[in-house]
């Protein structure tokens, strides 16, 4: 029977920090919550794909266990069949005593390296891209097993915790797009580039670099770090167990070479030909050269629209 009081407790702090947190705050400040509902030594918060002969991990967020616990898990993941369990029912919170989790060799052997004694586990499927977002909460030698109650409270929560996961990734997305220029458009996306939440001009403008692609995976230079392209520049920095990916067209000046540049910036600004010839020390021919160059590569034709290019910079 679940505690109604401490579940409306859980779930108004869930909504609060969905709200007001950043995306790289957010799951430590659930788990914090949810432990003083349901006590735990340890947790693993992340997303995967279950395809029937692998499990893909797409995020990993762990606490209270080895900073390498999900390289290790993925040594022997093969040998996981609460996993594949679990994944079976989606939305039932299961659990496992020592017995159980000590069942595959491999198995056995993390969770006695890491101290695991007694694991409730739960999958929530997301359709739309084919992932599930799992948690599993720990506890080790000396604590108490996991009871009927406590099992009932995950299992009612965790719905909640995920669609809550993914408003903060929304809600983060905004919040930096206020703070932020107009011309710069952000996505989320895991380890293995599949985007979570993104800006409304995301795609589009993926699209001018890579016409062909269709997603939900970024494309591969983007899942390996920054991108200065043809027509974008790309910046990624970590938020939490995601990536966050920033886009913004190339500057149109980017085009001209630095002499070319000088040129068009001086005549752009009002000087004359005589004048950017004199202050860059180059004959009036050569700045007419390097002008008609730059009125070519930019696309314009007059000296207003030349000004008006370069201050897209």
């Amino acid at each position: 029977m679940v505690d109604l009081d401490a579940f409306s407790g859980f779930l108004l702090a869930l909504h609060r920090a969905e709200r007001r947190l950043p995306a790289d705050r957010f799951q430590d400040a659930v788990l914090d919550r949810l432990a003083a509902a349901v006590g735990f030594d340890a947790a693993w918060w992340g997303m995967a794909a279950f395809g029937r002969d692998d499990i893909r991990l797409h995020s990993s967020h762990a606490v209270g266990l080895p900073g390498d616990y999900d390289r290790r898990w993925l040594g022997v993941r093969h040998e996981d069949a609460l996993a594949r369990a679990i994944a079976r029912r989606p939305g039932t919170t299961l659990r496992y005593d020592a017995a159980g989790l000590r069942r595959s060799p491999g198995l056995r052997s993390l969770v006695d390296t890491c101290g695991i004694r007694d694991a409730l586990s739960t999958v929530v499927l997301e359709p739309v891209r084919g992932l599930a977002t799992f948690l599993s909460l720990y506890r080790g030698p000396g604590a108490p097993p996991f009871g009927d109650a406590e099992r009932a409270f995950c299992q009612a929560a965790m719905p909640h915790i995920a669609e809550a996961w993914r408003g903060n990734r929304l809600t983060h997305l905004r919040r930096q797009a206020a703070a932020g220029g107009p011309r710069v458009v952000r996505a989320l996306a895991d380890r293995r580039g599949v985007t979570h939440a993104a800006d409304g001009g995301f795609r589009r403008l993926l699209r001018r670099e890579w016409p062909h692609w269709r997603g939900p995976s970024l494309p591969a230079p983007l899942r390996r770090g920054a991108w200065y392209g043809a027509s974008l520049v790309a910046e990624r920095r970590v938020v939490g167990d995601l990536f966050q990916v920033e886009l913004r067209p190339r500057p149109p000046g980017d085009c001209l070479t630095p002499r070319e540049r000088a040129v068009a910036d001086a005549y752009g600004r009002g000087a004359s030909y005589k004048a950017v010839a004199r202050d860059l020390d180059l004959a009036p021919s050569t700045v007419r050269h390097y002008l008609r160059n730059a009125y070519a590569k930019l696309g314009v034709s007059d000296k207003a629209a030349l000004a008006r290019r370069l201050a897209d910079d």
